[in-house]
């Protein structure tokens, strides 16, 4: 089988359309049960090439580049899937096309069930991401074929990282798909922000602080039984803003103390005191 320097020797040269195109042609060929490190090697050169320019993106499309990719996140190599991910990630983000032709070539299914580590979901959630965000009928599609459950779980990871990914895309996602917020609440999602922002503060974890909020505002809305669970007293929201209050002094360059006052506003009528 081709070695690396072979590899790279095979592309030296090639404009980023055939590079795209010898690229699959490499990886079609590898047997999915040996040279997992070449594989790798190949799908770094892609990523490079379709984000590079647009006629590389254009190119992977056409020639059956996401089926290449779902076969790698059906299959049981985790730096093949994680790969993978990245270079859904890559082409998909803010292209409406491309995020069509992964929604339709059958990519979310495959990526919700990425959940063995912390960053498997990191990555998928990044994929996920890309191709649902402005792309209402995938976003359904999502919601409705557990991705409700796939956000718990990573707002319940035990990394920072991963619970600001999954926390950022909660307060982002589901802006233009209000209808849809209901499914995620349904899964228990206030209650995990509310249990994650009392033990940010506690830590002092400013931008994850932050991000919680963020996601808390948007998920919350405008229901009132939401509303309610935030106004409970055992779940120290109140107090955690009043803590964020003092904290975190207004900042060009956070967004935390207007989320602070957007939330105090909306449940506490504007004041993070207890009543007397």
């Amino acid at each position: 089988m081709m070695s690396a320097d072979k590899m790279a020797k095979y592309l030296n040269g090639c404009e980023v359309k055939e590079t795209v195109q010898k690229c699959l042609e490499l990886l079609k060929l590898i047997p999915e049960d040996s040279e997992v490190m070449l594989s790798e090697n190949i799908m770094e050169v892609l990523i490079d090439a379709v984000s590079d320019a647009e006629v590389g993106l254009i190119e992977f499309l056409r020639k059956g580049g996401l089926n290449v990719c779902l076969a790698y996140i059906k299959g049981p190599y985790v730096g093949l899937r994680l790969k993978a991910c990245r270079l859904i990630a890559e082409i998909t983000q803010n292209n409406y096309p491309a995020q069509d032709a992964a929604y339709s070539a059958g990519l979310l299914p495959s990526l919700i069930k990425q959940i063995d580590t912390d960053t498997e979901m990191k990555h998928a959630m990044s994929a996920i991401s890309s191709i649902v965000r402005g792309h209402p009928e995938a976003m359904k599609f999502f919601v409705q074929n557990g991705g409700p459950e796939f956000l718990r779980r990573g707002l319940r990871a035990e990394s920072v990282d991963i619970v600001i990914k999954f926390a950022f895309f909660v307060g982002n996602a589901f802006t233009d798909c209000r209808s849809l917020k209901g499914d995620i609440r349904a899964v228990g999602v206030v209650a995990i922000l509310l249990k994650r922002i009392d033990k940010a503060v506690e830590i002092n974890e400013e931008y994850l602080v932050e991000t919680l909020l963020g996601a808390l505002i948007d998920i919350v809305d405008d229901d009132n039984q939401a509303i309610e669970e935030c106004q409970l007293p055992e779940n120290r929201l109140r107090e955690n803003l009043r803590i964020c209050k003092e904290t975190y002094p207004p900042s060009p360059c956070s967004d935390l103390a207007r989320f602070v006052q957007i939330l105090t506003d909306k449940l506490f009528n504007g004041t993070v005191q207890d009543a007397e």
